[in-house]
Formats: C-alpha cells, sequence, structure tokens
C-alpha cells in the first residue's frame, strides 16, 4: 500500500513538474502603449502590436520560455479589480502606488516623460507657463477653468492629494476611458487634461485629434515616469515576478527597452530623455535579483 501511495505521488509529482506554469498578462488598449485590434477580448502571443507595451512584453515573453502565456484584453477598471480579488494577472505598463504595492508585487521596466498638463494651442494663453511650467494647484484654484480626468486612475502619488482635494473651485470632468478625456479637449468641452507626452504625440501623428496640442510640464510632477510590471499578490504572482525581473534586467542591459517609448516621444522630449534612459536602464541591469 504504501508503494502504491508513494508511486502515486511520485507520477503526480512528476506531472506536475511536467506542467509549464501560466502567467495571464492584461492588455490595456491604450495606445501607443498597448495597440490592440478592435473588439478583441484575447490575443496570442505573436498577435502583439506594435506599441511599445506591446513590443516590450514580447522581449519579456521570449525570455520566459517554462511559462505558458495567456493574454487577455482589459480596461484598467477590471484589471485593478482583478488584482483587488487576489486573482494571478500580470500587466506590463502599471504605476507603483503605496495603495497597489498592498496588491501587487512591482518590477520596474520602461522610463518616459512624466505626465504634462495637455491644452489645445489655440487655447495655450488660458493656462499660462512660468519658466516654461505650470503649477497644477494654480489651475485647479482657477474657477473658469475645466479639465478632465478619468475615472479610478492614478496620476502618481504627487498629484493624486491635489486632486482628490476636497472643496477648491476645481471643475473636472469625469470620463472612464483615458483617450475620451483627449477627445472632449479637442472638441473644447474642457480646457485642460493631463496625460503622458507618448499618449498625446501618437494621437496627433495618427490624426485621431483634429487640433494642435500644447504639453506644459507640471511643477508638481516627477519628471520621469516608470512603467512597471504587476503581478498579483500570491504564491504564483511572487514567483512569476522574481522570473519577469530576471528578464527585464537581462533586457535593461542589451539596451532593448529604452528605444521603445522613445519613438513616440516628440523630439524635443526624446532628447531630454535620452541621458537619464541611459543612466536608468544601466543601473537597472546592475540590480540584484528580485526578492520579494
Amino acid at each position: 500500500m504504501r508503494r502504491c501511495l508513494a508511486l502515486l505521488f511520485c507520477l503526480y509529482a512528476g506531472l506536475a513538474a511536467a506542467t509549464p506554469r501560466e502567467i495571464h498578462w492584461a492588455l490595456i488598449p491604450w495606445p501607443p502603449m498597448y495597440i490592440v485590434p478592435p473588439g478583441r477580448q484575447a490575443l496570442a502571443v505573436d498577435e502583439l502590436g506594435q506599441g511599445f507595451g506591446d513590443r516590450a512584453l514580447a522581449e519579456v515573453i521570449a525570455r520566459l520560455p517554462q511559462y505558458r502565456h495567456r493574454l487577455i484584453v482589459v480596461d484598467a477598471a477590471r484589471l485593478w479589480g482583478m488584482i483587488d480579488r487576489g486573482r494571478p494577472v500580470c500587466f506590463l505598463g502599471a504605476l507603483r502606488t503605496p495603495a497597489r504595492e498592498a496588491k501587487a508585487y512591482f518590477s520596474p521596466a520602461m522610463i518616459m516623460p512624466g505626465l504634462h498638463l495637455v491644452v489645445r494651442k489655440d487655447k495655450a494663453e488660458l493656462v499660462p507657463a512660468r519658466d516654461g511650467v505650470v503649477s497644477l494647484q494654480a489651475v485647479l484654484a482657477q474657477p473658469d477653468l475645466r479639465g478632465g480626468l478619468t475615472k479610478r486612475r492614478s496620476y502618481t502619488t504627487a498629484l493624486d492629494p491635489l486632486l482628490a482635494a476636497p472643496g477648491g473651485n476645481a471643475r473636472v470632468l469625469y470620463q472612464m476611458r483615458d483617450n475620451h478625456v483627449l477627445r472632449l479637449l479637442d472638441e473644447g468641452y474642457i480646457d485642460y487634461a493631463i496625460e503622458y507626452p507618448v499618449i498625446v504625440e501618437y494621437l496627433q501623428r495618427e490624426r485621431v485629434l483634429q487640433r494642435p496640442l500644447a504639453l506644459r510640464p507640471l511643477r508638481e510632477a516627477p519628471p520621469y515616469a516608470v512603467a512597471e510590471v504587476a503581478c498579483t499578490r500570491g504564491e504564483a504572482g511572487r514567483q512569476a515576478i522574481v522570473d519577469i525581473d530576471d528578464a527585464l534586467r537581462q533586457l535593461a542591459g542589451a539596451g532593448q527597452l529604452g528605444a521603445y517609448p522613445m519613438r513616440w516621444l516628440p523630439p524635443d522630449l526624446a532628447r531630454q530623455l535620452r541621458p537619464q534612459a541611459e543612466t536608468f536602464y544601466r543601473e537597472r541591469a546592475g540590480q540584484p535579483r528580485l526578492r520579494p
């Protein structure tokens, strides 16, 4: 009897070892991070698009052959709802915040310019800049200006408290999807939005918007943002994030990640980012193995 049980245990262990582990990757259709065909709910790895998140994710997946990779298309609210409920999922492109760290493991992937205030060029005088920089606090204090934000989105730990402050004169219109906010700006329903330059540049190059937009650096915002991989906390997520971090450090050392967001930047911001990016990826490659 004991021999039978031992045999069954060995057989089960062998089957478990032969079964590849899985990573469920979330894709948020948010060009140019992820450029997803309309109407799709799932993709094969070889169907990943030309967004900078698509290309970075393809590189990471290529370095994780020990996993079976499944790609699902979700919006941001659903992604963070899954993570909140403890469902195992990973996402390349997350912004790290203290609240999210309580629910997910993180590993830095790519650096890009931080959030900017976005206005229409033909109405730029409504939000004057001082020394080329705009204060969000001052903008929010102007009752004649109307801004646009996306529901449940974090605008960094530096800006979130300002945007959430009760009272004041701020007039803010909330939308469910990020690009809807910029369309409202384009059409004149709002006076300003807050967005990453890569997003604005993509929409203008692809002629999604009809009117030219202008970017204003925000005094209160970090000058650079790091897009990270987030994986739901738990044993599966802990092992996945360690292996993903190994892959990201290898890619940083090979110099393969920096070019992806760079191609979606205006030339002046690309020049500003380049020395910072070189330092970021060099230091990232030399970091020790992650121990979550």
